[in-house]
């Protein structure tokens, strides 16, 4: 089948996927008054991401162990988007940073249920030569998340207060489960898993090489959006009140990289959007390795956007080509787990180099995290870059 006769089922997984990552990233925009609120010191605002990224890191594999082959992508999409919305609520009603803490935790479930099963829906829906298009169209979500979900959480904030942004993302969440139940066909489980598969599964190199780039390429581009507007404003001294403007180029640059992998994924060699990703974010972070212009600065964090979104729907189309089809769902969930586990050592090192360092040194320190992802995928065959059925013309 494809895109096209699945046109619903694509928008529905989008959504899904924006309600997940506004989840996770709105409190980017309202971790202060959220903190203040709860008389939490400010630096707990931190946590607010943590304490969802790292039971989604845990969560995201292990679920496809015990559960995924047992239940369709359908199921898991509606069965998370219930909890991620009630997750959401708890956090809406939390008069405590305990609670507060446990209920995005909670959340971390939901979301850790719906990504690999809206990976693996994507994948199955249509045929192998539209999959870095369906992948594309999945994640152009996440992408406009940061573009519209996190603006979106503060003005609510400022408007009707915190609590009340919470509100609104449970209701997106339970209204796109409810939407996926009607929407999304039927598609059957990938089959019981086991310990035994996991381990062939962390004992395949290619696999691991896939997922290893993952992880370090991620990292590298938090070192710098990790701490993005206190580099920008007090690094490069751009004017507070441009930051909007900055951050909406940014969304726009991630949402034209995304667009782009999608097409390049599906009409050349896997290594072509690959290596053009990785030559791009190089030379974007050594630029900003030097005191260069604010609004120069603003253009290479856009960089940034743009050369990092281009990486992953080639990624997980060069996973889906190593996987077996009944394997997909569990490495679609490994892969999740190895994407947030790259947020926060990318995170961790950008806070260790600016306490010990300041600024200087954060160019350095991303692209040595870079090449690592470079070389890994170095390691993987050439035949998983090219479609199962592709002639040499193809290259």
């Amino acid at each position: 089948m494809s895109i096209r006769a699945h046109y619903a089922s694509f928008a529905l997984l989008s959504v899904a996927m924006f309600t997940i990552a506004g989840a996770s990233l709105v409190v980017l925009g309202i971790g202060a008054e959220v903190t203040e609120a709860l008389g939490l010191p400010p630096g707990s605002a931190g946590y607010l991401i943590t304490s969802f990224a790292l039971p989604y890191a845990i969560l995201a594999p292990m679920f496809q162990f015990l559960i995924g082959g047992r239940i369709g992508p359908r199921t898991a999409i509606v069965l998370g988007g219930l909890i991620l919305g009630c997750g959401l609520l708890l956090s809406g009603i939390a008069h405590s940073g305990t609670v507060l803490f446990a209920a995005r935790g909670i959340t971390a479930v939901g979301a850790a249920l719906v990504t690999p099963a809206a990976l693996a829906a994507a994948v199955e829906l249509v045929l192998p030569e539209e999959r870095g298009r369906a992948i594309a169209i999945v994640f152009l979500g996440f992408t406009l998340a940061s573009l519209i979900g996190v603006p979106l959480g503060t003005q609510i904030t400022l408007v009707a207060g915190w609590r009340a942004t919470f509100y609104v993302f449970a209701a997106a969440a339970v209204v796109t489960s409810a939407m996926a139940m009607a929407i999304l066909p039927s598609l059957a489980p990938s089959g019981p898993q086991s310990l035994t598969k996991s381990v062939r599964l962390l004992s395949n190199l290619p696999l691991l090489a896939t997922f290893g780039a993952a992880i370090f390429q991620l990292a590298s581009q938090f070192v710098f959006l990790a701490a993005m507007a206190p580099i920008l404003v007090h690094h490069f001294e751009l004017p507070q009140s441009h930051l909007p403007a900055v951050l909406a180029g940014f969304g726009i640059a991630g949402v034209i990289g995304n667009h782009l992998a999608g097409l390049w994924s599906d009409r050349a060699p896997l290594r072509a959007p690959l290596r053009i990703s990785m030559a791009g974010l190089t030379i974007t972070l050594f630029v900003l390795s030097f005191q260069v212009n604010a609004y120069i600065a603003a253009a290479l964090f856009a960089s940034i956007a743009f050369f990092g979104t281009l990486f992953r729907p080639p990624q997980i189309v060069l996973l889906s080509r190593i996987a077996d089809p009944d394997d997909r769902s569990l490495v679609f969930g490994f892969n999740t787990s190895a994407s947030y586990i790259g947020l926060t050592l990318g995170s961790f090192a950008s806070a260790l180099t600016i306490d010990a360092f300041g600024y200087t040194f954060l160019g350095a320190v991303a692209i040595a995290l870079l090449l690592p992802a470079m070389l890994l995928l170095k390691g993987v065959g050439h035949e998983y870059f090219f479609l199962p059925a592709a002639s040499g013309s193809d290259a």
